[in-house]
């Protein structure tokens, strides 16, 4: 646990209105998330979008934040259902690419990176990065990822 808030401390930064050193985290999500064999391949979206739309009436219920997903089962490889994430894609031109021009996103930003990775391993990221979850092939591959989320104190 120290390892990671030292972690979610240095990550803060990446948030829309912080500067280093002034990242102070609560806790503002804490679920599971399921992927059952045979589940399919989600679209890719972010969690928040870093899209400015003056017309837009109702605001992101949750503010910007890191996420952190801790497996509590492997995910080896590509047919157990891994997270996949696209690169350089937490901000407003590659969030409109992905409503709008999904081919000219993959074109850009491909190869999503896997996180294939062991149980009890964690992923920290920020909720405007594109991702998807794959498709989870494997037959009594109950997929099952804890994720915690943090926030700006206040935000």
């Amino acid at each position: 646990a120290e390892k990671l808030g030292a972690t979610w401390a240095a990550a803060g930064d990446c948030l829309p209105g912080t500067t280093s050193g002034e990242s102070s985290l609560e806790l503002v999500e804490c679920a599971a998330l399921i992927a059952w064999p045979g589940s399919g391949h989600q679209v890719a979206h972010a969690d928040f979008l870093r899209v400015e739309d003056e017309e837009d009436e109702e605001p992101d219920d949750m503010p910007p934040r890191l996420v952190t997903f801790i497996y509590l089962q492997d995910t080896p490889s590509l047919d157990h259902g891994p997270t996949a994430f696209l690169l350089g894609t937490a901000n407003e031109y590659a969030h409109l690419l992905n409503e709008f021009e999904e081919d000219a996103l993959v074109e850009e930003f491909a190869p999503a990176r896997l996180a294939a990775v062991d149980a009890g391993h964690a992923v920290i990221y920020d909720a405007s990065v594109l991702h998807f979850g794959s498709a989870n092939v494997v037959p009594g591959n109950e997929r099952v990822v804890l994720y915690v989320s943090f926030a700006r104190a206040g935000a």
